[in-house]
């Protein structure tokens, strides 16, 4: 079926403005029937919609550029994958949960969108694996267990043919680990590689689904760049989400209706949020240039930079992602999205083995710190390798590039519209 340029645009209303360059860019498109499902397959959405807007009104992120959850929702519900596929909106979402409180059916938009945001990871990656594991425990699992079994089979082959230990010595014998750095720093470039160049192509993919086509020119890019290094350091977009203030009145609203709390509200959910972003990307930075200065056989004092560092990361880490594991572990499982447990959990082990082994090096067990590492490196190369670039964690990349997207539009729609095949926006 074939919706013709006539047609309104999700979310709009007769004699609004196309607000979306998205929705400008195409003069016609094909319906698929079929996408509902699609979405559908990579979680919750609930298609009881009344159209009526409410959402969006309540959505603090909404403005007359962006239409938030309706439009994007509105687009899955029509069969409009061109412009699902092409949407911004979803990533501009922070889970704040004000539409599901304004939702007169309960129908949780929020939770919607997070299906849909599952959907388009697996969109951008053209290898179709985010697709798999992102629909798939099983596909999931098996990614993690096949990463897990190279890991030990390179533990085993190095040690028993690289540094020609017998099996007596490999198994029971207490050595340093002095031997093993050198060549652990380009295994760690290796590893943080993979995901590097997947994910890369996988932004490359972003910008052709979501910008390829509007012909913005490249000057527009440079002069937005700054947005990308601005939302990774401070996730300010986040804040903007009234959730804390409005938690009481959520839970009431929905205890007055005899509804469980469908609305999942977390006080202090931005510096959580990025207490947890800043200490991952701390300790991605630290292994991945500074691994020599960091992972050493020499036991610094506690007030040392190196050790202090670490225990700040660990610390920011371990903390919020044991606050989330206990919030989606008191989630009803029929309400849990496939896999919800699985990046918090790998996250969280990573930081309790890197706390083991280095409480052990200390100590001076020498022959446990080795378990403890081998342990440590198979709980964190297939958590970087599978999950970074195929799972959740990929919108690390995908809510930043798309604020990033999102601004260039807005400068290109205010400066050259004609140019860019865009209409122009009040941003004020």
């Amino acid at each position: 079926m074939q919706l013709a340029s006539s047609t309104p645009s999700p979310g709009s209303v007769a004699g609004e403005p196309a607000h979306s360059a998205t929705h400008a860019r195409l003069e016609s498109e094909w319906l698929d029937p079929t996408l509902l499902a699609d979405v559908r397959r990579h979680g919750r959405f609930d298609a009881h919609c009344l159209n009526c807007g409410g959402c969006s009104v309540a959505c603090e992120l909404s403005d007359e550029s962006l239409t938030l959850p309706r439009r994007p929702l509105r687009g899955v519900l029509l069969g409009l994958k061109a412009t699902t596929r092409a949407s911004l909106e979803p990533w501009v979402c922070h889970d704040c949960g004000d539409c599901a409180i304004a939702c007169p059916q309960k129908a949780n938009p929020a939770e919607s969108m997070r299906t849909l945001r599952r959907y388009l990871t697996g969109q951008y990656d053209f290898t179709g694996l985010s697709r798999r594991i992102l629909r798939s425990k099983a596909w999931h699992l098996g990614a993690l267990g096949v990463v897990f079994a190279i890991v030990l089979a390179l533990l085993v082959v190095y040690h028993l043919y690289w540094a020609e230990l017998t099996m007596t010595d490999f198994v029971g014998t207490a050595l340093p680990m002095e031997h093993m750095f050198p060549k652990i720093k380009y295994f760690t470039w290796i590893v943080y590689g993979i995901p590097l160049v997947f994910l890369t192509l996988h932004a490359w993919r972003m910008q052709r689904l979501t910008m390829g086509r509007l012909g913005v020119p490249l000057r527009h890019y440079f002069m937005e760049a700054w947005m990308i290094f601005v939302q990774v350091v401070t996730q300010k977009r986040m804040r903007q989400c009234p959730a804390e203030q409005r938690r009481q009145r959520a839970l009431e609203l929905f205890k007055s209706e005899g509804k469980e709390a469908g609305v999942h509200l977390v006080p202090r959910r931005w510096i959580k949020h990025w207490l947890m972003a800043a200490g991952t990307m701390a300790m991605l930075v630290i292994t991945g240039l500074f691994l020599a200065w960091f992972q050493t056989d020499a036991v610094h004092a506690w007030y040392h930079p190196q050790r202090l560092l670490g225990y700040v990361a660990t610390a920011c880490i371990l903390w919020a992602t044991t606050d989330i594991l206990v919030r989606r572990a008191r989630t009803p499982r029929a309400e849990r999205r496939p896999n919800a447990l699985a990046m918090p959990l790998l996250l969280w082990l990573t930081a309790v083995s890197g706390i083991v082994v280095h409480v052990v090096r200390v100590l001076g067990l020498e022959l446990t710190t080795h378990y403890a590492y081998a342990a440590h490196l198979l709980i964190t190369v297939p958590m970087v390798v599978v999950e970074l670039p195929f799972g959740e964690w990929a919108h690390m990349i995908d809510r930043p590039l798309a604020l990033y997207f999102h601004a260039v539009r807005l400068r290109a729609a205010a400066e050259q519209p004609s140019e860019a095949g865009l209409v122009p926006v009040h941003t004020s």
